[in-house]
């Protein structure tokens, strides 16, 4: 059964093009692997036991910086992108 208003049966992420989903796809690799990088052990060490700012550990903040970079990151990367949505009747 067809949704009211809906034109076919393709997805709206049918509609973009493949290049387009493809660099999405890679652009958020690359923010995966930025992020295991940042809170991977070498990168944290710096940060341990160096002191504070405004009375917060810096280990803190470091890694309350290293998490809004990945979900300001993800916003930017996915801004402008479709929904996806299931197709009625799919079962999934």
């Amino acid at each position: 059964m067809k949704e009211p208003g809906r034109i076919g049966t393709a997805s709206r992420r049918e509609g973009l093009p493949v290049a387009r989903r493809r660099r999405t796809g890679e652009r958020l690799v690359a923010l995966l692997l930025a992020g295991a990088a940042a809170l991977n052990f070498p990168l944290l060490s710096l940060f341990h036991g160096r002191g504070q700012v405004a009375g917060i550990p810096v280990l803190f903040l470091y890694l309350f910086l290293v998490w809004f970079l990945l979900a300001a990151g993800t916003a930017l990367v996915l801004r402008g992108r479709p929904p996806e949505r299931d197709e009625p009747g799919d079962g999934t």
